[in-house]
């Protein structure tokens, strides 16, 4: 399958970058005391030889929403840079948001995020690069993407008003 990532997110095409390379994501969220604790999600991407790392969080979230928060990122990631691929997939080990994302389960808790996916990744889009890969199973760039994630949960944490502070 050959998808032009840029194209098929959205945007107009920047031709300053060539085609032709594959473009690989893997996308992680953590939460620390699920529900409504300090989260963060991370976004590693890979193209060509060239490695790019976002990284989010919040200080009260669900590690679902910071789950999904990380593959809109990567979505809006390949946007920004205006990336070009013959290959193009986002890996996420979260099954919710992989199975409601291409159209298998229902998507009922967290709309607003669920338009703001669908906004930068129509269906289609989601139904030819979002895959699922079994977390904490030794994928690099998953292990990666994990680690960066529990980071910036525990950056949010340090950054969370303790009630004296309210």
């Amino acid at each position: 399958m050959r998808v032009a990532a840029q194209r098929a997110v959205g945007g107009m095409v920047k031709e300053h970058q060539p085609i032709g390379r594959r473009i690989q994501i893997a996308t992680d969220g953590s939460c620390l005391m699920n529900p409504h604790g300090p989260g963060g999600w991370a976004v590693v991407l890979v193209w060509g030889d060239r490695t790019i790392e976002r990284v989010g969080g919040n200080s009260c979230t669900t590690n679902n929403r910071m789950e999904m928060q990380a593959v809109i990122a990567a979505y809006h990631l390949v946007s920004q840079e205006g990336l070009l691929a013959d290959e193009f997939e986002v890996l996420s080990d979260s099954q919710l948001t992989v199975l409601c994302g291409v159209g298998r389960w229902r998507r009922r808790a967290n709309r607003d995020l669920w338009a703001q996916l669908d906004e930068v990744a129509p269906p289609e889009l989601l139904r030819q690069t979002l895959r699922w890969v079994k977390g904490h199973a030794g994928h690099p760039l998953n292990e990666r993407a994990d680690a960066l994630a529990r980071a910036a949960a525990e950056q949010s944490r340090s950054a969370r008003q303790t009630p004296e502070q309210l």
